[in-house]
């Protein structure tokens, strides 16, 4: 009779290392979402402290106060990215974990545990792809909120003409 995991050894090893694999890309991604919202914040932050300086007459002050509105908006979208991606990273360690314990039941001849454990590995899995795709649809959000503001800056920059 076939076992749980079949009769080649290393059926298990395809197990582990999905979840392994995703745990790394996750790390990228929390790694590169951390730096995105830390260039937000600085970019919050200059902006915030020109806003400061200008006189409340200045016809620059409403574009700053929108970009300070969306880079706000940003760093609120990113961190919830974060939030997302740290949840799927901590989702496939588990999954890997668990897969490994599903293995040990299954060779020690305990395929009912290993079933119910690999639904438990299979359930926490499905909640760290759903948590990556709830993250990177935040990041697109992000992108497009950044490229809106370049097209704003631009056509500030337009408007002024050629400078002299």
């Amino acid at each position: 009779m076939q076992g749980f995991l079949g009769d080649n050894p290393f059926s298990a090893m395809t197990v582990i290392v999905a979840p392994a694999i995703l745990t790394n890309a996750m790390s990228v991604l929390a790694l590169g979402s951390g730096n995105r919202l830390a260039r937000a914040i600085d970019r919050f932050r200059e902006t915030a402290r020109e806003l400061e300086r200008l006189e409340p007459s200045s016809p620059l002050r409403e574009g700053r106060a929108k970009r300070v509105a969306r880079l706000r908006t940003r760093a609120k979208l990113l961190l919830r990215a974060m939030k997302a991606f740290f949840a799927a990273l901590g989702s496939f360690a588990s999954t890997t974990i668990i897969a490994i314990f599903g293995t040990v039941l299954a060779a020690l001849g305990r395929p009912g545990g290993a079933k119910i454990v690999a639904g438990l590995a299979l359930a926490l899995g499905a909640f760290g792809v759903l948590s990556l795709l709830y993250g990177c649809v935040l990041l697109v959000r992000d992108t497009r909120l950044a490229v809106e503001g370049l097209d704003e800056e631009a056509d500030v920059l337009r408007d002024r003409g050629p400078v002299t």
